[in-house]
């Protein structure tokens, strides 16, 4: 702030710190109440000294004009000290204002930002849950049709098992009148060893034989079934090629499952490869079944329950394979099947 000394001019003051000079009406007045008391004692010495003209009590004629410039300077220091403050605190406001400016589109920014990483995940979890509950119905649409199927094979093979299987009765003498007793057994008769079906049985079972072995073709599920599970029943060593060939090539697990079942039930030694190897399959239905199969043609217990690994079903395919390699020759001879002859309309030995 300006101010003036008793006997001196204006000095600027700076304030400390840096700060803006304060103008306030008590440094006006003190300034006034200086200028005046310096140009009485100036003026007073004056005429005392030397007894010189002026105004009256030695007050000199221009003070009204000195007091007029000195005031119009000290308003003039104050307009342009407010002026100075003004456009300070305007400054001051403008960087303000441009640093609100900044934290609002920064903020902003984050923000949206975030805003779009919510949808974003929003988006997606309800385009998975989407999928989830497609597949969740097409599971459940599988489901329901291989429920039905079940159902409709389970009928199937009910009924086929109450059906009796056809035979030509045996050729023989005419048969005369009944004995009141048997004949006594003479005492080094043997019992007859059971037998399969006879050549007559087999002739008259031919049509059939052949009908369900065509059947294996149609593209019916329950018809490819039912012929799988009749060739088991009537025991013709013909189907064992065809079923051989449903057990490796066809789709429907069903399908393999009732090969496998109907070729165990033949004793099929030629199908052994074939049932070693679909242990491997996929579907425990069919592991499962081919295992058994083997079995029964062995004569062991193979040992597969449950849903077996995959190491376990490959242990259990090398293990067998190599107790086959052993035993094939025994095997046979126990069924009657040599190698190389047991496809081709042979009986299968009960």
């Amino acid at each position: 702030m300006a101010s003036r000394t008793s006997s001196g001019p204006l000095v600027e003051q700076s304030p400390p710190n840096g700060t803006p000079p304060a103008v306030g009406w008590g440094a006006l007045i003190l300034g006034l109440v200086g200028a005046v008391t310096g140009s009485l004692a100036y003026f007073g010495g004056r005429s005392g000294g030397g007894g010189g003209g002026g105004g009256a009590a030695g007050v000199p004629d221009d003070l009204d004009g000195r007091l007029a410039a000195h005031a119009s300077r000290l308003r003039t220091e104050l307009q342009e000290d407010f002026k100075r403050q003004v456009k300070e605190a305007q400054d001051t406001l403008v960087k303000a204002e441009r640093r609100i400016d900044e934290t609002r589109t920064t903020v902003q920014k984050v923000v949206d930002d975030g805003r779009r990483v919510a949808e974003n995940a929003v988006r997606a979890s309800s385009d998975h849950a989407e999928t989830v509950e497609t597949k969740i119905k097409e599971v459940a649409d599988q489901t329901g049709k291989l429920s039905t199927s079940l159902d409709q094979l389970q009928a199937m093979v009910k009924d086929l098992e109450s059906r009796p299987v056809a035979a030509a009765p045996r050729a023989g003498p005419t048969p005369g009148p009944t004995p009141a007793t048997p004949p006594a057994k003479e005492p080094d008769d043997e019992p007859a060893p059971a037998a399969g079906p006879t050549a007559e049985e087999l002739a008259a079972q031919k049509a059939k034989v052949d009908a369900s072995i065509a059947a294996l073709a149609s593209p019916e599920i329950g018809k490819v079934f039912a012929a799988c599970v009749a060739l088991g029943k009537l025991g013709d060593l013909a189907a064992v090629e065809p079923l051989v060939k449903v057990l490796k090539e066809h789709k429907d697990v069903f399908a393999k499952t009732a090969a496998a079942t109907a070729l165990g039930n033949l004793h099929a030694c030629d199908a052994v490869p074939t049932l070693l190897q679909s242990i491997l399959d996929r579907d425990d239905g069919v592991t499962l079944a081919a295992a058994l199969a083997f079995g029964k043609i062995a004569g062991v217990d193979a040992g597969m329950t449950g849903s077996p690994t995959r190491k376990e079903r490959n242990d259990a395919r090398e293990k067998w394979s190599k107790w086959w390699g052993t035993n094939e020759e025994a095997v046979r001879a126990k069924w009657g099947q040599p190698k190389g002859g047991a496809g081709g309309g042979e009986p299968a030995p009960k």
